[in-house]
């Protein structure tokens, strides 16, 4: 979130606290259309509550499930931690092919690879988190994320 990322804690506090108290209200319903669940999965995965970023998830229907809402919900099960990473790892995974196959998903397929990277450093696989990071940082065409990748990437080779 920018707030966080300009340092300004106190502000990110309120937004994410706004926020979610909007995505608990959202989420009441029954039924999630896809796009409104990743909005509310995306909240909560930012306020720390995965549990309720997967059950946000689970009610989509499944013909409607797309990478953009299998990205929260790996992301979701990495929040779960330890015990949950292999399942992290599956979604990520199912995430990945489904985007490649999306010509609007091409251009962001970097946040693709940093999953992924992400998912096999928790496992303790640095030879497969390093090889995504790699492939993020070759894939990304924002300059300031790719700044964040380098860094990343840096820190990872340095073990």
């Amino acid at each position: 979130m920018a707030a966080e990322r300009e340092n300004n804690q106190r502000f990110a506090k309120l937004l994410i606290d706004s926020a979610l108290l909007f995505a608990d209200e959202i989420s009441h319903s029954e039924q999630l259309r896809s796009y409104d669940a990743r909005c509310i999965a995306k909240t909560y995965n930012l306020g720390f509550e995965p549990e309720k970023s997967i059950m946000a998830i689970m009610k989509v229907a499944e013909e409607e499930v797309n990478h953009w809402l299998l990205y929260e919900k790996a992301k979701a099960y990495l929040g779960l931690g330890e015990g949950n990473y292999e399942e992290a790892l599956s979604i990520a995974q199912e995430c990945f092919s489904s985007a490649e196959s999306d010509v609007k998903a091409s251009s962001r397929i970097s946040i693709y690879h940093d999953l992924l990277s992400t998912c096999y450093l928790k496992l303790g696989d640095h030879v497969n988190a390093i090889r995504e990071l790699h492939e993020a940082i070759n894939n990304c065409t924002n300059e300031k994320y790719r700044s964040e990748l380098e860094l990343k990437f840096n820190e990872l080779t340095k073990c």
